[in-house]
């Protein structure tokens, strides 16, 4: 019975100390966290010998740090971004920007600032280096990614990389970092999904389909989401859809709200009812919910005590008394009852 009362308690602690930490965490000034740098790229047919790679680098806004003003708190940042090949630097970009706020409990957790930045490289290996700088705390944190480019096939039925997102919709415009085939694509550099984000939303390139000579030839891309050892979770059946085309842009978005907190892999398989042909294409992506990540630390908080016998979890008890709370001590002294 004790033991029970203990587990009930620490997960009680658990939640409490996790409630604390949130409302501290959004009245505190910024500056204490780390600064949040994540980088990713896909790969897309271009043209004349040139691939087209896109950078996608986000910053989270809770990392930076933000003076007070008269009127606002402010926060300077800037990106800056070098592609290597052979030790020789052949591309430079650098971004500034600048955000003000009322109050910094208006920053919140998952709030990123987003880019979209597009080269085109002939085949080879590049480094590609990001590095952001906080201006208003002179500190700076870095990311390195190595990309293999190489040339897309023209006759064979062939995937783009897949891009992941958090919002894919129709553009109005043409104009725009994220602009592409008429749509609006919000990447997702962290490939991270759950809270607030439960839609597996991504973004990919089919290319070399067949031509049809009745206009009538179709196409259709299986989804399918696996575990890191390759077994199959779901399958989805996409549906036959009419050639536009000798390619398509494949995109869409699946609830992944059933999906426990673990890593998983994408993969999209396309078939050619023409030819007969298929091609495949895959990425990993994480999915993170914080009701898992919660039982997961009751559970080690637990494990220490698993064999204490009563004795020793009343010894444990008594000195937990003097420790907590008033709030956590009328919890306490509620489990005997």
């Amino acid at each position: 019975m004790r033991k029970a009362q203990f587990f009930t308690l620490c997960t009680v602690f658990l939640f409490l100390f996790a409630s604390v930490n949130e409302v501290r965490s959004e009245v505190k000034s910024v500056p204490q966290k780390p600064l949040q740098l994540d980088v990713d790229l896909s790969k897309f047919m271009g043209n004349s010998g040139f691939i087209r790679v896109e950078i996608y680098q986000s910053i989270g806004r809770s990392g930076l740090s933000y003076q007070d003003g008269s009127d606002y708190s402010i926060a300077q940042f800037s990106v800056e971004t070098v592609i290597l090949k052979n030790d020789s630097t052949i591309f430079t970009h650098t971004t500034t920007e600048s955000d003000s706020v009322k109050e910094t409990t208006e920053i919140k957790s998952g709030q990123q600032f987003v880019y979209t930045l597009p080269v085109f490289l002939s085949p080879g290996e590049y480094e590609v280096l990001t590095r952001l700088q906080d201006e208003m705390a002179s500190r700076s944190e870095k990311n390195e990614l190595t990309v293999h480019v190489t040339d897309f096939s023209i006759d064979s039925l062939t995937f783009s990389d897949i891009q992941f997102a958090t919002q894919i919709e129709k553009a109005k415009n043409q104009q725009g970092m994220h602009q592409k085939n008429n749509l609006r694509i919000i990447p997702n550099p962290k490939a991270q999904f759950g809270e607030g984000n439960k839609k597996l939303t991504f973004y990919s390139e089919l290319y070399n389909l067949a031509e049809s000579a009745d206009e009538q030839g179709t196409y259709r891309v299986d989804y399918i989401i696996e575990t890191q050892d390759g077994e199959s979770l779901h399958r989805i059946a996409g549906k036959e859809r009419k050639k536009a085309g000798r390619h398509a842009a494949i995109f869409t978005a699946f609830d992944i709200s059933a999906l426990p907190t673990a890593i998983y892999r994408l993969r999209l398989v396309a078939y050619d009812d023409e030819t007969g042909r298929q091609t495949t294409a895959e990425k990993t992506f994480s999915v993170i919910w914080e009701r898992d990540i919660l039982a997961q630390m009751a559970e080690q908080q637990e494990a220490p005590y698993i064999t204490l016998d009563e004795e020793a979890l009343d010894t444990y008890f008594a000195k937990l008394a003097y420790i907590a709370t008033s709030e956590e001590k009328n919890i306490f002294d509620g489990l005997d009852q």
